[in-house]
């Protein structure tokens, strides 16, 4: 691989981990390559085989916002995140926006089906003898 392509791909990997979704039209935007599909298609394969190389506890999967890196969780794993969730949302002093970004950090690099389940446990929670609706939106 080409230093420049490797600069690429490492950057767009970093993007990822930090929960930022991959489109061809934004990728095209950004490196001014309009119409490199194939490029664009090379630099998604180096990702996938940089993740296995390297064991990283994440899969490329497609959602309709476009690639995102996830983490797949077992479902033990997945029951620790509720509680602590729980935790986060009864949590006093904790601001309805803190929480909310709270919540979101804590499903960051969720697969969307993992997030999906996170989020209808933890959608309406009793807090204070009042109902507190926990956002989808992530």
């Amino acid at each position: 691989m080409k230093m420049e392509s490797t600069r690429r791909v490492l950057d767009v990997l970093a993007r990822l981990l930090a929960g930022e979704r991959l489109t061809f039209a934004a990728w095209s935007q950004r490196y001014e390559m309009p119409g490199a599909r194939r490029t664009f298609q090379r630099d998604v394969a180096a990702i996938r085989q940089a993740l296995a190389d390297q064991a990283l506890p994440y899969q490329l999967q497609a959602t309709t916002a476009g690639l995102c890196l996830v983490r797949p969780l077992s479902a033990a794993a997945l029951a620790d995140l509720a509680a602590l969730g729980q935790l986060i949302v009864t949590a006093p002093g904790v601001t309805p926006l803190g929480r909310q970004r709270l919540l979101r950090e804590l499903a960051l690099g969720l697969s969307p089906q993992d997030a999906a389940v996170l989020t209808r446990q933890l959608l309406t929670v009793k807090y204070g003898g009042h109902r507190t609706q926990v956002s989808e939106e992530g």
